[in-house]
């Protein structure tokens, strides 16, 4: 296999990973997350840094289609760390009153 065409193989199965990570998400499969930024990263330490500057417009599309991906991952992880601390506030202010009331 040629170098480039490696590169959009591994880039492929990069994106690929990417889209996987965004399903586990999705479905709140969070423990098979790090398994598979794991085996991304492994992947993106192949293949970054690109050292031709004249990277096909396909190899550009795809690295663009993971970064929106990523995104979409990252966003996806935010919410769910702020519906957890939600959670936590509301669990310790439970937690609180209930001592309180015990106390009493």
């Amino acid at each position: 296999m040629s170098g480039s065409g490696k590169m959009l193989a591994d880039l492929s199965q990069i994106l690929l990973l990417t889209k996987n990570m965004q399903q586990k998400a999705q479905q709140q499969v969070w423990s098979e997350l790090p398994i598979l930024e794991q085996q991304r990263q492994e992947i993106i330490e192949i293949v970054f840094p690109i050292a031709d500057n004249r990277a096909s417009d396909e190899v550009r599309n795809m690295i663009q289609q993971i970064i929106d991906l990523n995104r979409q991952l990252e966003s996806t992880c935010q919410q769910e760390k702020q519906d957890i601390q939600i959670q936590l506030q509301s669990f310790n202010h439970n937690k609180k009153a209930t001592a309180a009331y015990r106390a009493t």
